[in-house]
């Protein structure tokens, strides 16, 4: 038999605890050598690690290299451990006879076990490794204990004394651990022999020195003595004990423990101790300007006292001085005062001539600032707004003088202005600089109530769209949509004032959602979330005209389905007001891709042609069939997604792309680009191109950089890249330049690419140049006309803002686009033909060219676009006296000028949803296309937005205004209608003519059947058009179409004829035909709903397209109701909304009758003590906060009585009797009362329970659930009008002795019963938002930022590790 010992000649893998008994080591030393210092010839790992089977996955193993070698890597290794823990899982649990079963593996098993232990794998030989404990089976580890975070579980029959016991050394095991940890004796030898061979400029560095310093540090060493080479000083090596680096000196009696960085480190650290306490005064004052993330926590608190310090001064100083002002206006004398108001009435009375007068002194000084300064500063006809802005200011600073501060009024611009900061700096700052400044701002309050009246709403809302009737200086405009969407924070708020919920996700859940959740979960979920989400529209005109329209909150979980329906009701508003939509432009992300996909004409799969159909990147427009949409892609993600191609390429990589003849395509020519270029720099000379090393080393953050992107195919790149190439086939340059005088500009760098091409196969035609060199050249000039038709279709054409597209040259521009495609289609010829060559299966072939996703991204935003500007040159052309048009900027290419939005926001700080929503109204776009800049956001350039205007300068009172007095004309037609309509009962109506049979697919399940059965025996009491009038896009819809002069009498002739009864009857009809084909295809979607090609949306929008759609309107509708296509879609759109609604209640009302314990509410009794302690706090704040309304009020009066009710109502706990304290005051309350708490008195105690008792049944979990935007408001409403709490109040305030007069309690109970209501419902949203508005994830610039910082650091780990390895691979050799 084979001695034990001779087993595993080149290393063994052992478990953690019998690896520590056969080199007797201690555990705890085991442990110091796996988690800080391991020794040379031991490895550790966890099974878990590397995936080991069970139950190897729950044990730590050593690797134990032979004595006196090193444990080098993996490579090295016999077996690595999941080889290991492979073979002896296939061993047999029979440990007489063990053996390797006949398996597919077993002839692999044997083989790993000869090479293991050297020996055969015979049933001898593995008894013998098993004995040996170099194998393990199974059955073996069953018994062993498993580790916890790489420790073994601790045995409570463990002794303390007997583990501390040392290890017995035998004879033959000292060998071993003298190898793994020399002693001290031999560590200072081996120092002292190493220090006599290396030079003393060499021992920082030494590898071997390191390896030693190593070792000392876990023998607890600090230093080593000897004598320097001629022995006549002193010397000593040692080790600093802030970091790891050691060194040799001369032996001095006050000689530092540190290195001389980590001296001059703490010597610095001092310093700067020092100079803080030294400045401590300066650093912490007011008016100090040092970052606050410089201070410590004392600095901060001594910051803040100072500052509150300061604005205690100024509101002293400030209150002197008004003071004195007006101690000062009361001495004026007689004479000056009318002399100032009669200056006043002048300038009120003889407004022409005061303007004439400022105009004229300011276009004096421009005229002579213009001379001074050469050139033309401003022009004359700017002056105006200055002109108004100056007046004005005259005319407030005198009304502020007569102390009439109420009758100020500011210019449009100025309330801009006002209306930007408030939102930015918030309202506490603001009016600090309001009074900081010498002009006169409007008041914060006055801008909070003009933000609260624009009436802007997420989702469904027309209030953006109306101003444009305000803003835009022409009849009609024609123009794109943009849409993206922004990650926001977590954030849901209740306004008060409107009792509106904001921060909400609720609209435009798509109908397969809402059935997939009621009939296949077992428990429905919310399908309503915070916002996490924002998906803003936009419009852009052809002039730059830039305003948001809708945006809609969504949870992450926005669909395309869900996006075709925003995308139908965007345009069909746009349209409504004049701003038609000729292009849709977005980035490539899945829901996008989606989106497009369902809009397409085609319908089909996108053909494989480099300039494909027109019907393939256009859409009919929903609105007016008659015109068409055309839809692209933003060239700025292409280029981005392009250039990501080219980088990934290489030999063996994910993508190796090569051209038509085989040749490689790779990023090694702008490689060798930037290393020519820093060449010169070090050589002192200027850089040929912009290349910087970020632009070809791509992170996670700078791939997304899109600055970078543009430097590969930039004209200096090109042109440096080419002279090189003309340079090594030996030609001069000069032939390349010439073609520029044949070819032009246009198309001149894949010119270039072909001359070099031509002249590369001159020189292989007579042989003068070698295989080798002529295939690197071949891949090089092929690389280049890859960079060059990049050049061609983005640089030249989709991202040339300097350059115009218009009639005179979009065909050139077009035809040169369509060659740069061609070239791309020819690639992917070539790889089709490649593919044909290659077995069934076998998909190398993909690797040769763009991704499929690319290829066609490309393509749709290059025809796409040259559509869209071709549509709107033609339609330009053609309406001349309504349209200004002097060419389409390629700014229209890309969603650039979103990206600058959301920029502004993120700047502004307004990323939530609560925020947002007021933000959206901010019109200030112009600044936008800076914030892109100031933000840092590198992902999109600002010069590729483009020109950014928002049209006339018009105030927000004055579009304030203007919007009620369109709300007042739409309540005034609604009202009339509602006036004149019929009420007879004969209106009473289906929903549907079908039945539920005749609606569901064959193939449906009973539970389809059910919910249809449900859905089609519903009815509508008074017809279509009274639930029509209840919808709110139906206001919103009459709201903007009062001006428009087809969809406007569209709705003139709806309320005329639907006031009969006749003209109901048939609306009715023409509502159940259309609704008929509605539920048809709500069905289909139901039937099909896991099919995530079938949808109810995209149905539904092709059905309004159709002429299936026209036909029925007109054969069903009465009147002229069914000639109108538009009024006939917001008809089709507004009934597609009343079906969601009653497929959602058929859907609960179907699930209750199966699952009803769902939908049971939860009986949650309070206790007596609960109780009280509610109606103290609650009611008791209520009267507390009432009081202040009554601080000044007058000995007689009204407001007298309510403040006496008010401390009527309330009790002091020294007033208290013992009757009180024992029924009503609760031990919480008393030991939370120290003074200052208000009290209900036990007259009010009783009112007190029963109107908490109904706040608290009004306002649930529950409730928001139901209805989360309306259940604030709606809530509110059931409290209030309940007439038992308000007549049980009415009572108490009556009883006697007390005796109030009814407008007194009236008034009482109108302030402290709503602020009982918001007090108590903010508990249960409170409860709600912390349930549902935690942390989620960043957003994606913000996570790329992160994981940068992220890699960078690993990278320094893991190159400090690597050293770590290499120097104890050296030190053992040495």
């Amino acid at each position: 038999m084979t001695d034990a010992t001779t087993l595993c000649p080149k290393g063994r893998w052992m478990l953690l605890d019998e690896a520590t008994e056969y080199l007797s080591e201690t555990p705890k030393l085991m442990r110091i050598y796996k988690n800080e210092m391991c020794p040379p010839n031991l490895h550790f790992e966890r099974g878990n690690q590397v995936h080991a089977p069970e139950p190897y996955n729950k044990h730590t193993f050593v690797y134990i290299s032979p004595t006196g070698t090193v444990c080098l890597g993996k490579d090295q290794w016999t077996l690595t451990l999941i080889q290991w823990t492979n073979m002896c899982s296939h061993l047999t649990d029979d440990l007489d006879q063990p053996s390797f079963p006949t398996s597919s593996c077993a002839k692999e098993d044997k083989a790993f076990f000869e090479a293991y232990t050297g020996l055969p794998a015979t049933p001898t030989n593995i008894k013998q490794a098993l004995d040996a404990k170099v194998v393990k089976t199974c059955k073996q580890l069953e018994d062993v204990p498993t580790t916890q975070g790489g420790r073994p579980k601790k045995n409570g029959n463990n002794n303390k004394k007997n583990n501390n016991k040392p290890a017995t050394v035998t004879p033959a095991t000292a060998n071993k651990r003298k190898c793994i940890v020399p002693s001290i004796n031999a560590i200072e030898k081996d120092v002292i022999e190493r220090l006599g061979e290396v030079k003393a400029e060499d021992i920082s560095s030494d590898v071997a020195l390191t390896q030693l310093a190593g070792l000392m540090r876990l023998k607890d060493m600090t230093a080593v003595h000897f004598l320097s080479d001629n022995k006549k000083m002193k010397m000593v090596f040692t080790l600093c004990q802030s970091c790891n680096s050691h060194r040799a000196c001369k032996m001095v009696s006050n000689l530092s423990p540190f290195c001389r960085d980590c001296q001059l480190a703490n010597g610095k650290e001092k310093q700067l101790q020092r100079k803080r306490e030294e400045n401590l005064s300066e650093r912490t004052a007011a008016s100090s300007t040092t970052p606050l993330t410089h201070l410590t926590k004392e600095e901060l608190k001594l910051r803040g006292k100072a500052k509150k310090r300061q604005h205690d001064i100024i509101a002293i100083r400030l209150k002197r001085a008004l003071a004195t002002k007006d101690e000062l206006l009361n001495k004026m004398s007689p004479g000056m005062k009318t002399n100032v108001e009669n200056s006043f009435h002048f300038a009120n009375e003889n407004t022409g001539l005061v303007h004439d007068q400022v105009s004229k002194v300011l276009r004096e000084i421009i005229q002579k600032e213009n001379t001074t300064l050469g050139g033309k500063v401003l022009l004359e006809e700017d002056c105006e707004p200055i002109v108004e802005m100056i007046i004005d200011e005259i005319r407030n600073q005198c009304r502020v003088f007569n102390n009439q501060k109420t009758q100020c009024k500011y210019s449009s611009s100025l309330v801009g202005l006002a209306m930007s900061l408030f939102l930015q700096s918030g309202p506490a700052a603001y009016e600090q600089f309001r009074r900081d400044s010498v002009m006169i701002y409007p008041s914060s309050s006055y801008l909070k109530s003009l933000k609260y009246r624009q009436d802007t709403k997420d989702g469904k809302s027309v209030s953006q769209y109306e101003d444009q009737l305000k803003l835009r200086d022409s009849p009609e405009e024609i123009g794109q949509l943009i849409v993206d969407e922004m990650k926001l924070k977590k954030d849901v708020v209740i306004n008060v004032k409107s009792g509106a919920v904001v921060g909400l996700t609720d609209d435009f859940i798509s109908q397969t959602k809402i059935i997939k959740t009621w009939l296949d979960k077992d428990k429905p979920n919310d399908m309503v979330e915070p916002a996490t989400h924002v998906n803003q529209w936009q419009y852009r005109s052809i002039t730059g005209r830039t305003f948001n329209c809708e945006f809609f909150y969504n949870a992450g979980s926005l669909s395309g389905n869900a996006l075709l329906e925003q995308f139908t009701r965007v345009v069909v508003n746009c349209e409504l007001v004049g701003s038609k939509v000729f292009g849709l432009v977005c980035d490539a992300g899945g829901n996008n891709a989606r989106l497009m996909n369902l809009l397409r004409r085609s319908g089909t799969g996108f053909p494989n042609m480099a300039w494909v159909e027109e019907d393939d990147v256009r859409t009919v427009n929903p609105f007016d069939p008659s015109r068409f949409i055309y839809l692209f892609f933003c060239s700025t993600h292409d280029l981005k997604n392009v250039r990501g191609a080219l980088f990934k390429s290489e030999p063996g990589g994910k993508r190796e792309l090569l051209d038509a003849e085989g040749n490689h395509i790779d990023k090694s020519i702008l490689v060798e680009c930037l290393s020519r270029d820093l060449d010169r720099l070090r050589r002192g000379a200027k850089p040929m191109t912009t290349l910087q090393e970020s632009t070809i080393k791509l992170d996670r953050w700078s791939k997304m950089n899109v600055e970078e992107a543009k430097r590969i195919c930039a004209q200096k790149t090109l042109a440096e890249i080419a002279n090189y190439l003309y340079c090594r086939l030996g030609f001069p340059a000069d032939d390349g330049r010439l073609l520029e005088r044949n070819h032009g500009r246009v198309g001149y760098w894949p010119a270039v690419a072909l001359h070099l091409k031509a002249k590369l196969g001159e020189k292989k035609s007579i042989g003068n140049i070698s295989c080798d060199e002529a295939n690197v050249l071949a891949s090089a000039i092929s690389s280049f006309e890859w960079i060059a038709n990049m050049h061609e279709i983005f640089t030249n054409r989709l991202m040339n803002m300097e350059m115009k597209i218009n009639g005179g040259n979009i065909d050139s521009f077009e035809a040169e686009i369509i060659k740069n495609l061609n070239y791309f289609h020819d690639l992917w010829t070539a790889q089709q033909k490649r593919k044909e060559l290659l077995q069934k299966g076998d998909k190398s072939w993909q690797k040769d060219f763009l991704a499929s996703e690319t290829w066609r991204n490309l393509r749709m935003t290059c025809r796409g676009f040259f559509g869209y500007c071709r549509y709107v040159i033609q339609y330009a052309a053609s309406h001349r006296d309504t349209i200004k048009f002097t060419g389409v900027s390629p700014a229209h290419s890309n969603s650039s000028v979103i990206e600058a939005w959301f920029s502004l926001v993120r700047m502004a700080r307004q990323d939530d949803g609560a925020r947002y929503l007021a933000y959206a109204t901010n019109r200030q776009m112009v600044n936008a296309q800076n914030a892109l800049k100031k933000n840092r956001n590198k992902m999109y350039c600002e010069d590729d937005v483009g020109d950014v205007s928002t049209g006339k300068d018009v105030g927000i009172p004055e579009l304030i205004k203007f919007k009620k007095d369109r709300e007042m004309r739409k309540d005034s037609l609604i009202k009339g209608y509602e006036k004149n309509r019929v009420r007879e009962s004969t209106i009473q109506t289906d929903k549907f003519s079908m039945t539920a049979e005749e609606a569901s697919l064959p193939g449906s399940s009973n539970q389809e059947q059910e919910v249809l059965r449900i859905l089609t025996t519903l009815k509508l009491p008074n017809g279509y058009m009274a639930r029509l009038t209840e919808l709110a896009t139906f206001h919103q819809w009459v709201r903007l179409c009062l001006d428009n002069n087809d969809v406007g009498q569209w709705f003139d002739e709806l309320f005329r004829l639907t006031s009969t009864q006749e003209g109901s009857i048939q609306f009715n009809a023409g509502c159940r035909a259309i609704q008929d084909k509605l539920l048809q295809l709500a069905a289909r979607c139901m039937r099909n709903r896991t099919d995530n090609n079938t949808s109810f949306e995209a149905a539904a929008h092709n059905f309004y397209k159709s002429e299936e759609f026209d036909v029925m309107c007109g054969d069903n509708l009465p009147g002229n109701l069914g000639k109108s296509h538009p009024g006939c879609v917001l008809l089709g759109l507004m009934l597609a909304e009343l079906l969601v609604k009653w497929l959602a209640l058929a859907l609960r009302m179907f699930r209750q009758t199966i699952n009803p314990e769902l939908f049971r509410k939860k009986q949650n009794a309070l206790t007596s003590a609960e109780e009280n302690n509610e109606v103290n706090s609650f009611l008791g704040w209520s009267i507390f906060s009432a009081t202040k309304k009554f601080v000044n009020a007058d000995e007689k009066g009204s407001e007298t009585e309510c403040k006496e009710l008010l401390r009527t109502m309330s009790i002091s706990e020294a007033d208290a009797d013992e009757a009180y304290l024992a029924t009503y005051y609760d031990t919480n309350m008393s030991m939370l009362n120290h003074g200052g708490l208000t009290l209900v008195s036990k007259e009010f105690f009783e009112w007190g329970k029963l109107t908490m008792q109904s706040i608290r049944d009004a306002f649930t979990m529950d409730h928001i659930k139901s209805a989360p935007r309306s259940c604030f408001n709606d809530r509110k409403k059931y409290v209030l009008q309940n007439k038992s709490i308000r007549s049980s109040f009415f009572i108490s305030c009556q009883s006697s002795p007390l005796s109030f007069s009814a407008k007194t309690i009236s008034t009482v109970y109108d302030i402290i019963v709503p602020k009982m209501i918001h007090a108590r419902f903010a508990v249960v949203f409170r409860q709600w938002k912390q349930l549902h508005c935690r942390k989620h994830e960043v957003s994606l610039r913000t996570k790329l930022k992160a994981t940068v910082k992220d890699d960078k650091k690993r990278a320094a780990t893991n190159q400090h590790a690597d050293e770590s390895v290499v120097n104890n691979k050296m030190a053992k050799i040495t």
